[in-house]
């Protein structure tokens, strides 16, 4: 039983069925939270602005909504000294990090594992100042974020995602040159199309070869792409083949990495779970067993 939690939405996110949905999570979570306060926003920033000044109060805060809307919460929570524990409440459409941690897909059903879950800690990743908990990248998986067709988006769903980076791999995918310095102070630098930390399991409900089974490794998989290894890209967004090991095509590029500083010759976006900002030097790190979330007994 928790004492204190709080249920955040985004007003103008999701779909027609979302106060429905929310009544759901309601009849849900309230036999095991003594006090549930609901919060809405109405802006971008209102919800990492209502996590970081709701979140130290709270047991325990739901978060409904998709990706972007998970990454501004954790971004409001994670420089707290107490956290709360989160529960997702996955209404977005590709809900990625949920599927990661095995997090039911229907939001009733989420929301029960605030009395039929459990807590576990998971690592969260910190690139600069900001937090993120599924991945972060520059080069083609920004790319990609940002040829996505909104109107197809809500239409389709993931497939939006699918449609995008094919299109984004034939056609607008621009290499860049890089230089990272690991953890072990070891430089690696050249030429690549796409330089991505991996956190979950999938981006866009594509599931990522060579990604940690649970987000809790203390590590991340660093993954670097060069133009070369784009044919492989596409195929593999295609599901015509998945690859099995990293050393198998030397144009992919593939490490566990607790930090690393990343820079760039030009400044260049950093798509964080799906939000973006730019800089031209980049520095990594991985925070272990960082926040709590609940998922499923089994």
């Amino acid at each position: 039983m928790y004492n204190k939690g709080l249920l955040i939405y985004n007003e103008h996110a999701g779909n027609q069925d979302k106060y429905n949905q929310i009544g759901e999570a309601v009849k849900a979570i309230t036999p095991y939270v003594r006090a549930l306060t609901i919060q809405k926003s109405e802006a971008p920033g209102d919800i990492e602005q209502i996590a970081a000044e709701k979140g130290v109060e709270m047991d325990i805060v739901f978060v409904m909504g998709g990706d972007g809307t998970l990454h501004e919460a954790i971004n409001g929570i994670a420089p707290l000294k107490e956290r709360p524990v989160i529960g997702i409440l996955p209404a977005g459409t590709s809900n990625d990090f949920a599927r990661s941690i095995g997090v039911p897909i229907h939001v009733k059903n989420a929301a029960l594992l605030a009395g039929q879950g459990k807590e576990t800690a998971v690592d969260l990743g910190q690139i600069n100042e900001r937090y993120f908990i599924n991945f972060a990248g520059v080069g083609l998986v920004t790319q990609v974020s940002e040829n996505i067709d909104e109107n197809l988006k809500q239409t389709t769903g993931p497939f939006s995602y699918m449609y995008s980076a094919l299109k984004t791999v034939q056609e607008t995918s621009q290499p860049f040159r890089y230089k990272i310095i690991d953890d072990e102070n070891q430089q690696h630098a050249g030429t690549a199309v796409m330089i991505a930390v991996l956190n979950g399991k999938s981006i866009g409900t594509t599931e990522i070869p060579f990604a940690n089974e649970m987000p809790d490794q203390g590590s991340m998989k660093l993954v670097i792409v060069r133009e070369a290894g784009l044919h492989l890209f596409r195929e593999w967004l295609q599901f015509k083949v998945k690859p099995e090991s990293p050393q198998e095509e030397p144009s992919i590029e593939v490490y566990d990495t607790a930090s690393f500083t990343l820079t760039t010759e030009d400044k260049m976006d950093v798509d964080t779970d799906g939000e973006t900002y730019q800089e031209s030097h980049f520095v990594f790190q991985a925070l272990p067993a960082y926040i709590r979330f609940l998922i499923p007994l089994e």
